[in-house]
C-alpha cells in the first residue's frame, strides 16, 4: 500500500565536463554478434582523432551511411572483422575530456551547471553541428552513452574518445529504447505547454532516485546527464505549478514562463511593440 509523504528535497544538476569536436568519419567494415550487425566507422578528421574507430549498432547511424553493411546476421557470432569496399563517410561528433597544454583531463567528477539556462539555450539554438558541438562543450556528457571510455586493452592507460552524430542528439530515444526516437527541442516545448497531469502522467517525466544525506533537505535528487538534466527542468517546473505559453507574436516561437497574474502574450518588449506596429500599419491601409 503506497504511503503519501511529504519530503523536502534539493535537486542536484551536474555533468562530466566533456569537449565535443566535429569530425567526419567513414565506414570501414562490419562485424556481427547473435543478434545484430554493428558497423565499423573510422575518423579521418581532424587530424587527431585519425584512425579512432568504433562500433556502431545501424539504428544510431545517420542515414548516409545506415546501409552499407548487411543487417541480416548469419548466427556466427564472430565478431570477425569485415572490410567494406564502399567507404562512405559523414559528419560526427567526437566527445573527449577537455584538453590543456597538451594533456587530457581526465575527470568522472561531474560538475554543476544551470540546467534552466541549458534549457533556454538549446530551445533557440541553430541547428548546426559546430554550433551543437560549443553547446556541448559548455555543458558536457549528453546522455548515458557518450563518455570517453576504458580502452578494450586494460594494458593501456589510454582513454578512448566517444563518437556520435549530431542527429542522435536533436533525436533522442527516452526512455532508453533502441528504435524510438523524439525530437528533442519539440519534446521540451510540447512538455513545458502541456498540463501538469499530461507530463507527470507521462515515461518522460521520472527523476532519478533521491539519495539520503545527514544535512537539510534530507533527500539529495541528482541527475548527470544534460538530458536527464533538461527533462528534470521541466518535471520540476510542472511540481512547482510553473506555467508557459508561446509568444503571440505569429513568427515567435518563442516560449515563456507566466511570472504574474496579468495577461502577458508576448515573450518580451520587442515583440509586443513589433506586432504593435504591424497592426498599425494594416490599420492604415484598410
Amino acid at each position: 500500500m503506497a504511503h503519501p509523504i511529504q519530503v523536502a528535497a534539493v535537486i542536484d544538476f551536474a555533468t562530466t565536463p566533456l569537449r565535443w569536436t566535429v569530425g567526419k568519419v567513414k565506414s570501414v567494415g562490419w562485424v556481427e554478434d547473435e543478434i545484430s550487425t554493428f558497423t565499423v566507422v573510422e575518423v579521418t578528421e581532424p587530424g587527431e582523432y585519425k584512425g579512432l574507430r568504433q562500433r556502431m549498432r545501424p539504428f544510431v547511424l545517420p542515414t548516409e551511411l545506415r546501409d552499407v553493411v548487411p543487417f541480416k546476421v548469419t548466427g556466427k557470432n564472430s565478431m570477425r572483422f569485415r572490410a567494406i569496399r564502399e567507404n562512405r563517410t559523414a559528419e560526427a561528433l567526437i566527445a573527449d575530456f577537455p584538453i590543456k597544454a597538451g594533456k587530457r583531463l581526465v575527470s568522472y567528477v561531474p560538475k554543476e551547471i544551470d540546467a534552466w539556462q541549458m534549457r533556454d539555450e538549446l530551445l533557440e539554438l541553430d541547428e548546426t553541428t559546430n554550433g551543437l558541438a560549443a553547446f556541448l562543450s559548455r555543458y558536457g556528457q549528453w546522455d548515458s552513452v557518450t563518455l570517453p571510455r576504458e580502452p578494450v586493452d586494460r594494458s593501456s592507460n589510454k582513454i578512448v574518445p566517444w563518437v556520435t552524430f549530431a542527429e542522435r542528439v536533436w533525436h533522442v530515444s527516452v526512455p532508453r529504447t533502441a528504435n524510438e526516437y523524439y525530437d528533442v527541442r519539440e519534446l521540451i516545448s510540447s512538455g513545458l505547454l502541456c498540463t501538469a497531469a499530461n507530463w507527470l502522467g507521462s515515461q518522460f517525466a521520472s527523476l532519478p532516485f533521491g539519495k539520503p544525506r545527514p544535512e537539510f533537505p534530507h533527500l539529495r535528487i541528482e541527475a548527470r546527464t544534460c538530458i536527464d538534466a533538461l527533462l528534470g527542468t521541466i518535471t520540476v517546473d510542472h511540481l512547482l505549478g510553473t506555467e508557459f505559453r508561446v509568444c503571440a507574436r505569429s513568427d515567435c516561437p518563442k516560449i515563456f514562463k507566466v511570472e504574474s497574474k496579468h495577461k502577458r502574450v508576448y515573450c518580451d518588449q520587442y515583440c509586443g511593440h513589433l506586432e504593435s506596429v504591424r497592426r498599425n500599419r494594416n490599420e492604415a491601409k484598410s
